[in-house]
């Protein structure tokens, strides 16, 4: 039983089921991946299987009260993290290193424990002094705390926090006017250990009631096979079509995002055989590897799993589920259409070709195959959109179903093999999680009690000069920059209580601000200097990530500007009546399409574009955009015009049709990447 907890490590021969996703996830997140002895092993591996069913018992029927289903959440998470987390890479084969672990693993039980116990007396003792066992049990939490969210996810967010916890402690010499009386050691403990101002907070129960159930759904969807039947219709579809490799990369990127809401999830799983494909048919091993952390980034952006975010706008905005995920719907389809757009102007302007018809497969044995991985997805969204039901009941109903298509499909004792480690698996994939929701918790906690979250937002406003366009400039940059280097769920829950507000106090609908603020701190995910995406995809193309990740955002282009499309017409977010839905989502789509023509200096079908045309392509775009039947009009003459204009233009030339030549890179660039995917040169090809 001890071979799944040693799949944690990045050694390829000691994983179980692995995949190119728990690959290259494990070489750009954390090289500090213990392989545990086998006396450590295997007691883990019992614990994390009780822990994953724990949690699907608990989805399925009914968690124990509040902070002890909590304080199993994160007790659960920081053993599991300290025991297979070192707290250095020089440091992951030493067995003192990992003794020591156990010390702090057995303290963090002790502290989860007494909260476990003490949990009902709670609301009596609010206000009251903290007492010896508090201050000493919420220390040990709080250091824990820290060292286990440094270890699996870096420093970033650890410092962040303990910047909240200065502030929190000495605010009496913050400067104006974020000035605050401060807390001394045990009023700060009786503040955020023993209520829900801190780790055992808002963001932590909606980690431990939703969020680790969808990620073991994810886990589920990954083993059973799910995604290589969604490559293989996207293949099917697309492959011969022009620049089809990176075609199948958009959509397969965007079903599969449904599935798991991990964009990094995405980049490794579909990656793994759409950049060797792209670079196959002549698409620059940058560009490849862009347009795949660009897929995979809208992940998180396609409902109805969202990267776990939306179970925390649900909570804050006080709005059912299903509404969320039906206004974020079409941001999510204008997100890649735009992509697509872009790839295929990309792949007009190069001249490349689709794959060779051997390449492609055929449909029919596809569907024979593999149509019962629609059959989990198709239940939790008639769960949630239907019946109504949770979302942890809606994923309990989808594991299940995902268990029960493995055993028939599989029909052996291996299909139970697969279900065990698809539990454990789900366990070990939301330790990135789990390991930053406390601190995520406590800094929702510190932005509310100190009072910080309204001052910074009368901040902004003020800084805004009230004028609306410039806070969204300033929210999208403070979106981009907190959002770099941190899973989006807790980028998200920061920026729900810093910037959310003053959008919303400046006359922007709830929604539209959350959706707003989540839309970019999803893209910081492909925006330099982090970019993990990016990172994650130019590993698997063998490339610079940082010109991977300025490859993404040069194709990402159009993207950046789509959010304030919903701001300034909320009718994209299905808010109005079904006719008025429909043609703002028409012109939504056709600006969407002039502003990646304008972005490229292409339209449909193969039409070079100068400034000029470039230009008023951008104006048009921006007039479909406005919610106004003139603006609408008079953009989609513009629009019309360019495109006629220059399709005329174009048949006028002598020999115009030989103007795009096809222009893949020949038999030494093909070499090249021969080489390079073997390991050898990094040099992009």
């Amino acid at each position: 039983m001890s071979r799944p907890i040693q799949s944690i490590t990045p050694s390829e021969e000691e994983q179980v089921g692995s995949t190119s996703e728990d690959r290259f996830e494990g070489e750009v997140r954390n090289a500090k991946q213990r392989t545990l002895p086998r006396w450590v092993g295997r007691p883990l591996a019992v614990l994390m299987l009780g822990y994953a069913l724990y949690f699907l018992y608990a989805a399925g029927a009914l968690p124990l009260p509040g902070i002890q289903h909590r304080s199993i959440h994160l007790a659960g998470g920081f053993v599991f993290a300290l025991l297979l987390f070192a707290p250095a890479r020089r440091l992951v084969r030493s067995r003192w290193v990992l003794a020591f672990d156990m010390v702090l693993a057995a303290a963090a039980i002790a502290g989860s424990v007494y909260v476990f116990r003490v949990f009902d007396t709670y609301e009596d003792r609010v206000g009251l002094p903290a007492t010896t066992p508090d201050i000493v049990f919420g220390l040990i939490i709080f250091v824990i705390m820290f060292e286990v969210a440094r270890r699996v996810t870096g420093w970033a967010f650890p410092i962040i926090t303990a910047a909240f916890v200065w502030f929190a402690l000495y605010g009496y010499l913050a400067p104006a006017p974020f000035t605050h009386a401060g807390f001394d050691v045990p009023r700060f403990v009786a503040t955020f250990f023993y209520t829900l101002n801190g780790p055992y907070g808002q963001i932590t129960q909606i980690s431990a009631s939703y969020i680790l159930i969808f990620i073991i759904f994810a886990a589920f969807v990954v083993m059973s096979g799910a995604g290589d039947f969604i490559r293989d219709v996207a293949r099917w579809a697309l492959g011969r079509v022009r620049g089809g490799p990176a075609k199948i990369a958009v959509v397969a990127s965007s079903f599969m995002g449904m599935l798991t809401g991990s964009s990094l999830a995405n980049v490794a799983s579909v990656g793994s055989v759409t950049i060797p494909m792209m670079k196959r048919t002549g698409y620059r091993a940058n560009f490849a590897a862009g347009v795949e952390a660009c897929s995979g980034m809208g992940a998180q952006i396609m409902p109805p799993i969202m990267g776990g975010s939306i179970f925390i706008m649900m909570e804050i905005l006080g709005v059912p589920y299903w509404e969320i995920a039906s206004s974020a719907f079409l941001i999510g389809i204008l997100f890649y259409i735009a992509l697509f757009f872009m790839v295929d102007l990309e792949a007009a302007k190069t001249g490349l070709a689709g794959l060779a018809r051997e390449e492609q497969p055929r449909i029919l044995p596809i569907v024979r195959r593999g149509w019962y991985h629609v059959i989990p997805l198709a239940l939790v969204i008639y769960m949630l959109a239907v019946r109504g039901v949770s979302p942890s009941r809606a994923a309990f109903y989808g594991i299940v179903a995902t268990m029960a298509v493995m055993l028939i499909a599989e029909r052996s004792w291996h299909a139970f093999r697969r279900i065990y480690e698809a539990l454990i698996k789900g366990v070990r994939d939301a330790l990135v999680v789990i390991s930053i929701v406390a601190m995520a918790s406590l800094i929702a906690g510190i932005v509310t009690v100190t009072g910080f979250g309204v001052k910074l937002s009368t901040i902004l406003i003020d800084l805004a000069g009230g004028n609306l366009l410039v806070l969204l400039l300033i929210s999208a940059a403070a979106s981009l920059i907190l959002g770099m280097g941190v899973p989006i769920l807790v980028a998200y829950a920061m920026l729900a209580v810093l910037v959310a507000p003053a959008l919303i106090d400046l006359g922007v609908s709830p929604m539209a601000a959350h959706l707003f603020i989540f839309y970019f701190g999803v893209i910081s995910a492909i925006t330099p200097p982090v970019a993990p995406d990016a990172f994650v995809a130019a590993g698997i193309a063998r490339s610079s990530p940082f010109r991977a990740a300025l490859e993404a955002v040069r194709i990402a282009g159009a993207l950046y500007l789509l959010p304030f499309l919903f701001v300034y017409n909320d009718v994209l977010l299905l808010n109005g009546p079904v006719p008025q839905i429909v043609v703002s989502a028409v012109t939504a789509a056709l600006g969407v399409y002039a502003l990646a023509g304008a972005w490229q200096g292409m339209l449909l079908p193969s039409l070079r574009i100068g400034w000029l045309g470039r230009l008023i392509l951008a104006a048009a775009a921006l007039a479909l955009i406005v919610p106004d039947t003139k603006y609408s009009l008079s953009g989609l003459a513009a629009l019309a015009v360019v495109q006629v204009a220059y399709y005329i233009r174009r048949g006028l030339r002598p020999g115009a049709r030989q103007d795009l030549r096809p222009q893949v890179q020949g038999a030494a660039e093909t070499a090249a990447d021969v080489q390079t995917s073997s390991g050898g040169s990094n040099r992009e090809t």
